[in-house]
């Protein structure tokens, strides 16, 4: 497990950091990975630029319903079998690879509070993005999420290249981090990568099985406007365990089209649908899909 001393100490180096003292994950859970913005310059990671090309081009746009986007129950319901049983990449005993985008796996949740806190190089609007995105999320999935006192479970970092060293030492120093250091370093090699995120959940052979238990989001300090918002709301929603994107999916964050910054009703109903109390983490497709669509069609 990874030590929260430690893990206090280390972060209260980085600027406007607050301290955790909660376990992470170990080297024998899953993990579920969702990458975000992942289609940045290819030669230079000048964000500002690139938000400004693709809100000329009429993209990272802010509606939360579009008018010319619309959907019907039977979208949800195929859009939710689509992104609700699987990820893009996977950790295994502490081995990173990308999954196959056709694979399975079984549906997975929160099953306690979420108790947030930003690490970093992070402002108060920063702050404010993520307390009013928390409320909102709250009400769509009856969670109970708030700001951290002591016990973070989800960890939000907002690193300049400081920070990434600061983090890099640190994973490499502290062996129990080691899960946490694959997506780590692959994230911060990359200057074209804005933000990704990956989430902890209980072992198959766990009483809590396929519950989530533990996140964290990165996101580059280099990445301004409405992508950094768009970092925040898209990276937070999909720990909560859609973390697989489908370039299919409209009017949705959970696609890397960037035609949408922030997180839709579209979106808000697939989490709502995941947070149905109907469904049960650890359900695959075909146990879960006969449900949905009675929920679906009972509303």
């Amino acid at each position: 497990m990874i030590r929260p001393a430690a893990l206090l100490l280390s972060c209260l180096a980085l600027a406007g950091c607050a301290g955790p003292d909660r376990p992470g994950p170990t080297a024998v859970e899953t993990v579920c990975i969702s990458v975000g913005l992942c289609s940045a310059p290819d030669m230079v990671a000048d964000f500002a630029r690139w938000d400004a090309d693709l809100r000329a081009a009429g993209k990272l746009r802010a509606e939360r319903a579009p008018i010319d986007a619309p959907y019907t129950r039977e979208d949800l319901a195929h859009n939710f079998a689509k992104i609700g049983f699987g990820s893009e990449f996977e950790i295994v005993d502490g081995g990173y690879s990308p999954l196959d985008s056709n694979a399975e796996a079984p549906l997975t949740r929160w099953g306690g509070p979420i108790r947030y806190a930003p690490f970093g190089d992070f402002d108060a609007a920063d702050t404010a993005a993520i307390d009013g995105f928390a409320e909102r999320l709250a009400d769509v999935t009856r969670l109970d999420i708030g700001p951290a006192g002591r016990e973070p479970n989800l960890l939000v970092f907002f690193l300049d290249a400081r920070g990434r060293r600061q983090v890099s030492e640190l994973f490499a120093e502290e062996p129990d981090y080691r899960p946490l250091a694959d997506l780590f370093e692959a994230w911060a090699a990359d200057p074209k990568w804005p933000c990704a995120a990956e989430f902890y959940y209980h072992a198959p052979t766990s009483d809590r099985a396929h519950e989530i238990y533990f996140a964290v989001v990165y996101i580059r300090t280099e990445v301004t406007g409405i992508s950094r918002r768009s970092c925040i709301e898209e990276e937070i929603a999909q720990t909560l365990g859609l973390a697989r994107d489908d370039p299919s999916l409209r009017p949705s964050i959970f696609n890397d089209d960037e035609e949408f910054a922030l997180m839709t009703e579209h979106d808000a109903a697939l989490l709502r649908l995941l947070y149905d109390p109907r469904l049960e983490p650890g359900m695959t497709a075909a146990e879960a899909m006969p449900i949905v669509h009675r929920i679906l069609g009972a509303e």
